[in-house]
């Protein structure tokens, strides 16, 4: 089955997830929601698909989910469970390979999304 994923490839958080669709080899559609025109805040967008009118959503065999972060998440536990495909630290690497990699989750979240959020505005938007 294909996974829906709503957004634009404008948007960071839409690659966030087309990123790791992309490095699991999961087949996808992208549907684009028109952000210039409103789309993410129609009442059927808000309802069917982000309860924030806020973009990327996927749907994946009727489970609808939104939120970049846990979408990827989600992904990754469903679809990167080989060894090959796996983004995720090993069970053999334990308690701390799983620390180190919710620090990196973290240092990522906290620090560099919202400098890259503000010099990708500056960039390739304000003119």
């Amino acid at each position: 089955m294909t996974v829906q994923v709503f957004g634009a490839q404008y948007s960071t958080c839409t690659q966030r997830v087309l990123a790791v669709l992309h490095e699991l080899g999961v087949q996808y559609s992208l549907e684009f929601v028109d952000m210039s025109k409103g789309e993410h805040k129609n009442p059927g967008f808000v309802d069917l698909h982000h309860p924030f009118g806020i973009i990327p959503a996927i749907e994946d065999d009727g489970v609808k989910l939104f939120e970049s972060r846990a979408i990827c998440r989600y992904l990754v536990d469903k679809y990167g469970q080989s060894e090959q495909k796996s983004l995720l630290p090993s069970k053999a690497a334990g308690a701390v390979g799983y620390g180190l990699y919710e620090q990196a989750l973290s240092i990522e979240y906290s620090y560099f999304d919202p400098s890259m959020k503000s010099l990708s505005y500056e960039l390739l938007f304000k003119q």
